[in-house]
């Protein structure tokens, strides 16, 4: 009777785990919640086309240069799922062989 009681309780443990059944408390429900954010990452949220420049090539032809800038921001996020956006920033990108 104790081996079948415990093949049950070890199928019935297996049959949990491949479910996945996931039992958790979400602290954004908590009275009293204060967000404690931690740093996950950087994200590139946008590209903006800037400009144009012309210069010079090695054979001494005209060419055109596209500058952009790659807007970047951190990303801090909650135990609760909250999410901010901090240390917004750009990054300036010449798109031709013009040396800079």
């Amino acid at each position: 009777m104790k081996t079948k009681m415990k093949r049950i309780a070890a199928m019935a443990l297996a049959c949990v785990m491949l479910w996945g059944v996931n039992v958790s408390v979400s602290a954004e429900n908590l009275p009293g919640h204060t967000c404690a954010f931690s740093f996950m990452g950087v994200d590139q949220y946008a590209t903006n086309h800037v400009g144009q420049h012309t210069y010079l090539d090695r054979n001494g032809n005209v060419q055109t240069c596209k500058v952009i800038v790659k807007m970047y921001r951190d990303i801090y996020k909650c135990a609760c799922g909250a999410i901010e956006y901090r240390n917004s920033h750009g990054v300036v990108v010449h798109l031709g062989a013009c040396g800079q």
